[in-house]
């Protein structure tokens, strides 16, 4: 239960729009809503970031029975990094649940399941896609020539993924399809453990990728040689 200290004073006139929260409040108002940092006490307790009436920003909030949540609010709603902490129930812990919340619900632990943190220079582009299962990486490469016959009817190589270096997690196999299609080479990263952060390498280009969430990846590169 979250303990209140100091509120000596309350401002009645200030209005918290939350029906769960409505009762006592000090802190910040503007236009007779709560704004700005305060606290405010009605069947449940919330300490924190106010605009026009609602939790708004950062801040606790702590149901009657105990439970809180601490982190970003939009409008009254949990939105944005939090954690909600569970009490005890028949004298067992609950384990707290930390990560992005989406309109009250929780979304998941990041912000986003992947991230491209960099490439060079002659990497036109890299797309991602997540599927179902199995649970594996897969790795299309290809460039804008590659695969294509010069005017001595010559076949331009196909660009190839040449080293791979993990960050963070792992994978036990990699299987190279070097003939998947004319102008792509594919691999596939199987026994993932994940989060998986690669260092991808296509000779001297480089692609720097997170994969956070456990899921079915497919990772497209495509170069400009």
């Amino acid at each position: 239960m979250l303990i209140l200290s100091g509120l000596n004073s309350f401002s009645q006139d200030c209005k918290v729009r939350v029906d769960s929260l409505k009762g006592k409040y000090n802190g910040g108002c503007k236009n007779g809503y709560a704004d700005g940092n305060g606290t405010a006490l009605g069947r449940d307790s919330y300490t924190g970031d106010f605009k026009n009436g609602y939790p708004h920003g950062y801040g606790k909030y702590t149901w009657q029975n105990g439970n809180s949540y601490t982190g970003y609010w939009q409008k009254g709603v949990e939105n944005g990094m939090g954690t909600l902490h569970m009490m005890k129930s028949n004298d067992t812990a609950f384990a707290d649940i930390s990560g992005v919340w989406k309109n009250g619900k929780y979304s998941g632990k990041f912000e986003k399941p992947y991230a491209v943190q960099a490439i060079t220079n002659r990497v036109n582009s890299v797309t991602v896609n997540r599927g179902k299962v199995p649970e594996d990486v897969v790795i299309i490469v290809k460039s804008v020539t590659g695969g294509a016959l010069t005017i001595a009817q010559i076949t331009i190589p196909k660009p190839e993924l040449t080293d791979i270096q993990t960050r963070e997690g792992r994978y036990a196999t990699k299987i190279d399809e070097l003939n998947y299609n004319q102008i792509a080479n594919r691999y596939t990263l199987k026994g993932v453990v994940f989060p998986l952060y690669l260092t991808l390498y296509f000779g001297s280009e480089r692609v720097d990728i997170d994969l956070m969430e456990k899921s079915n990846w497919t990772i497209n590169v495509v170069l400009d040689k």
